[in-house]
């Protein structure tokens, strides 16, 4: 017999190369390409189908490796996908867009990587994503929800899942068709994807069931949406204030009769000094007496020593102050910094020199027997801000927010997408408002009537309808689903063990 013929060194040392990390390269691969795919499908692409196959591959990618290899390939899977997806941070800082994909990658390993996924348990990948989905919603910081897979589903046909369940079930119900989809074309077996379908179904069609059945229309009103336009990927600090005063004064003096309604964006009004009393004051209010309606306007004013207030302010038909929401959840490192006695001793915080003042009320504000609910620009990615509102009073939903600090469109894109999913969950219109877009009209059911664009003066006036009761996501939350995923789990879990699996 003859000797088996050994390998050359250079043949050896690429053998050792490609399995050194305990996973074939070609996984690590398919690992990055579902990264990417899921970055892909995000706003402003919105390509919704690529996500799902991307979520597809990811669960095949994860399927039935040991540890090591998850950790690995859930790694590569998280900085393909966030290097993407979050890189318009850059346009706010190289060194936190850099911290940020990294602190991401983490939570994709800590939850992708640790909890595994096997063939015989194939229906715990929807839980493993929804607990993801949780994790980085809420962490670090409060949670950075952007790049978020539940906004690339956000014209899909499962949006209406989110009256049920939020953007967990959401994300559920899409790693359930991938997952169910998978083993299904793996191992020749129809179970796996009849099941994922026929729960898909059910939760499409119960979640608008409940939403018609419980919510109901109170009236419509008109309202006049202010985009004063300008340039796009300029950062507050270098930003002159008056001139983004006077370039949306300008668009809000062409607001004529009848309208019940006029919305400014976030912080159009950015005042060193109080602004009861002042010049700005006295043109907003006559701004409001000429459209002969309620006027919110998105104000920053000082709040003492080193402190500011980030405020939707409410102005009547008559030009008197009645009304006011301080925002709530306010944007790390944009209007705070977590621990800035700590940071500044090496860290140049010049960009951020104040902190704003947080808010402790639901965003509501009451003009002429309606309640509207209110989320300012970044507290709309949360929809517990949301809820709150609604749950409330809330018969509609007002976003003033600003994005102007970016110059491309993928924030102001998530924004639309965010809005559409609030407006699914809440069973309310959605109406946002943009110094340089988008500003946007999102009804009920998730479409939008009208977009501005980018950069340019806008003035949207449609008519609006009004809305009462409550959908069971407004009403529950998502404590539903994380238990339900945690059980799902623990199933898993038992099962695996019963079997004699590790």
């Amino acid at each position: 017999m003859r000797a088996p013929a050994h390998p050359s060194p250079s043949h050896a040392n690429s053998l050792k190369r490609s399995t050194s990390i305990g996973v074939s390269r070609q996984r690590v691969g398919a690992a990055a390409v579902s990264g990417l795919g899921i970055a892909a499908g995000l706003p402003p692409r919105g390509w919704w189908p690529v996500e799902l196959i991307a979520l597809a591959l990811l669960f095949v990618v994860l399927l039935d490796q040991p540890l090591r290899a998850r950790l690995v390939l859930a790694s590569v899977t998280g900085l393909a996908w966030f290097s993407w997806g979050l890189a318009w941070a850059v346009d706010f800082s190289i060194p936190g867009a850099l911290a940020l994909i990294v602190i991401e990658t983490v939570i994709v390993v800590a939850l992708l990587g640790l909890l595994p996924i096997r063939t015989q348990q194939w229906w715990t990948f929807p839980a493993v994503l929804a607990l993801f989905t949780a994790v980085h919603d809420r962490f670090p910081f409060g949670g950075v929800p952007l790049s978020g897979i539940e906004l690339s589903f956000a014209g899909s046909p499962l949006a209406p899942v989110v009256a049920l369940g939020g953007t967990l079930a959401l994300v559920a119900i899409a790693g359930l068709i991938g997952s169910s989809l998978s083993v299904s074309i793996r191992h020749r077996r129809i179970t796996p994807v009849a099941v994922g379908l026929v729960v898909t179904i059910a939760a499409v069609v119960g979640a608008d069931l409940a939403t018609d059945k419980l919510t109901h229309k109170d009236g419509e009103i008109t309202v006049a949406v202010v985009q004063g336009g300008g340039p796009r990927g300029v950062r507050a600090v270098d930003t002159n204030p008056t001139d983004v005063f006077n370039r949306t004064v300008q668009v809000a003096g062409q607001v004529r009769p009848p309208v019940d309604l006029v919305l400014w964006p976030e912080n159009v009004v950015d005042l060193d000094a109080p602004l009861a009393g002042s010049a700005t004051e006295a043109t907003i209010a006559g701004l409001a007496q000429q459209a002969r309606a309620p006027v919110i306007v998105g104000v920053t004013e000082p709040a003492g020593l080193h402190k500011f207030r980030n405020e939707a302010v409410l102005y009547d038909a008559q030009g008197l102050l009645v009304d006011r929401y301080d925002k709530v959840h306010r944007v790390p490192f944009g209007e705070y910094v977590p621990a800035r006695s700590f940071l500044d001793t090496f860290a140049d915080l010049s960009l951020v020199p104040s902190d704003a003042v947080a808010g402790h009320r639901p965003g509501l504000l009451r003009a002429n027997g309606h309640a509207y609910g209110v989320v300012i620009s970044y507290e709309v990615f949360f929809a517990d801000r949301a809820r709150a509102a609604i749950n409330a009073g809330g018969q509609l939903l007002l976003v003033p927010t600003n994005a102007s600090s970016y110059t491309g469109s993928a924030v102001p894109a998530q924004e639309v997408a965010t809005a559409r999913l609030r407006a699914r969950e809440t069973g309310r219109a959605v109406v946002q408002a943009a110094p340089t877009g988008y500003s946007a009209v999102t009804r009920a059911d998730g479409s939008v009537v009208v977009r501005s664009k980018l950069g340019k003066p806008a003035l949207l006036t449609e008519r609006v309808p009004l809305r009462s009761g409550r959908t069971p996501y407004t009403r529950i939350g998502d404590w539903p689903v994380v238990a339900g995923a945690v059980l799902v789990l623990i199933l898993g879990a038992a099962l695996r063990r019963r079997a004699g699996s590790t």
